[in-house]
């Protein structure tokens, strides 16, 4: 922490003057944010909103219940586990900034899209993991696919919200994910309860709202693609 306050401090240079925004917009608070947003004519800013909320839910118990998958299903012990798990966290990694290069060269939103649809396959790919090595053929593609969603989704929100509403939009971005933060594990770890223990249910969970992400990520207007439009010459 006391390296990243040095780092800030620094190097980081903020304009003397914030950029100005209208007399409307420097009103109200989080919900009346929430508010211009659900009720907004263009669906497109709620729609990312509940794409990134249904993909965190997903992920988010996925990565939470992974390691007890490993043990209690595949015999498989903690430690081993651990150096497993950090296989999908490399994977990330190692793709981030490949994926931003996909998605300025492709657009946001297909490369998102390619990303959910990867990640709905290898979550019904892991109803049939039995063994340690089929668990690594999960974990090396998802970190990759995980890379084109999570790395795109917050510059796609401000694609949409605008560089006036960059604070709300991030603001509504973090509300959304860390709400998925908090419920995914715990409705995931109930749904274990209730099924004897059965781990795999995890990977049913996470296609659903992967594919509950996907449907709302299909509906999305791609704010590059229009800027791009309406700058090519007539």
């Amino acid at each position: 922490m006391l390296a990243a306050l040095t780092l800030v401090i620094l190097l980081v240079r903020e304009p003397e003057k914030p950029q100005t925004q209208p007399e409307s917009q420097r009103k109200g608070g989080f919900l009346t944010h929430l508010r211009e947003v659900l009720n907004a004519q263009d669906r497109s800013g709620l729609l990312i909103l509940l794409a990134i909320l249904f993909w965190f839910m997903g992920f988010n118990a996925l990565e939470t219940w992974l390691s007890s998958f490993g043990k209690f299903s595949l015999g498989i012990d903690e430690g081993r586990m651990a150096i497993l798990t950090s296989g999908l966290a490399l994977m990330f990694v190692i793709f981030a900034l490949p994926s931003g290069l996909l998605a300025t060269r492709f657009g946001r939103r297909r490369v998102i899209l390619v990303g959910i649809m990867g990640l709905i396959g290898l979550c019904l790919y892991g109803l049939l993991v039995g063994n340690q090595a089929m668990l690594i053929g999960f974990l090396i593609p998802a970190g990759f696919f995980w890379a084109l969603i999570n790395v795109n989704s917050l510059p796609m929100v401000y694609d949409i919200g605008g560089d006036l509403r960059i604070g709300a939009f991030t603001g509504l971005y973090y509300f959304a994910s860390n709400i998925a933060a908090v419920a995914g594990p715990q409705v995931v770890g109930i749904l274990i309860q209730l099924t004897g223990d059965n781990y795999r249910i995890m990977f049913a969970f996470s296609a659903i709202f992967m594919i509950l992400a996907g449907v709302c990520m299909a509906k999305v207007r791609d704010p590059q693609r229009l800027i791009k439009r309406q700058a090519a010459p007539a």
